[in-house]
């Protein structure tokens, strides 16, 4: 992907180009974003963005690296800098449309939804997309989070709430 990106030629090589632009030379900058502006937009297009996405994880790479070019302490690996800050700001566009609530606890009905007919079926919904996810992971994984999952339940009664402190208040099930 970037093997003719060094000295071909009459062109400078892109360490110099590099050093150039961190140094502030417009020139420099210009030489940098011709050469691999497409290299940036096949790794963006290669997570499946619209082309308005590319775009902006392109522009958003440029940035980075107009921010931070100081910092980068061997010049001539700016190519492989550069996929890499696009290959994380196609992940963050990918990752701004899922909406992920972080909480210390799993989710739970509330005490009176647990017995309804609705609350039976949301519960039992709530599991079947929590069995198929744990399903996809390692089984090591698999082995953690189900022995989580069964000490954080509790032990449950035949109507859905549990033993632990929460449960049917005296009554029958």
């Amino acid at each position: 992907m970037i093997r003719d990106l060094h000295n071909t030629g009459g062109e400078l090589a892109i360490g110099t180009l590099a050093r150039d632009a961190a140094a502030g030379d417009q020139h420099a900058w210009a030489e940098l974003v011709d050469r691999l502006d497409g290299v940036l937009r096949k790794v963006a297009r290669s997570y499946r963005l619209s082309a308005a996405d590319v775009d902006d994880v392109v522009q958003t790479t440029w940035l980075r690296a107009l921010e931070h070019i100081g910092q980068l302490h061997v010049p001539e690996t700016i190519a492989g800098w550069l996929i890499v800050i696009a290959r994380r700001e196609a992940m963050r566009m990918l990752q701004r449309g899922v909406r992920e609530i972080v909480t210390d606890s799993l989710i739970e009905l509330p005490e009176d939804d647990v017995a309804s007919p609705d609350g039976v079926v949301i519960r039992h919904e709530l599991d079947e997309l929590v069995r198929d996810a744990v399903g996809r992971l390692p089984e090591r994984q698999q082995r953690l989070v189900t022995s989580m999952l069964q000490s954080s339940r509790g032990r449950e009664r035949p109507c859905g709430r549990r033993e632990n402190g929460r449960g049917c208040g005296g009554r029958p099930c």
